[in-house]
């Protein structure tokens, strides 16, 4: 599943880069994640889910950080 996750990021990543002139990744890491927030957020409330519902546990989160800094130590 965390493969999967950084392959969406990375298609992501590309796709902004290649539609906009934003060459800074911090920018472009920024752009995904409210593009993929927008889209829980969006499909939390199709479903009907708990608005008020947590996204992510600690756990969860610190692995998504851990993700982001090797992804950026390698750039």
């Amino acid at each position: 599943m965390i493969r999967a996750a950084a392959h969406e990021v990375n298609e992501s990543l590309r796709a902004l880069q290649e539609n906009y002139a934003v060459k800074d990744i911090q920018d472009l890491l920024a752009m995904t994640a409210l593009q993929m927030a927008t889209q829980m957020i969006s499909q939390r409330n199709t479903s009907g889910n708990d608005k008020s519902a947590p996204v992510a546990d600690a756990a969860g989160l610190a692995e998504l950080n851990q993700l982001l800094d090797g992804y950026l130590s390698k750039l």
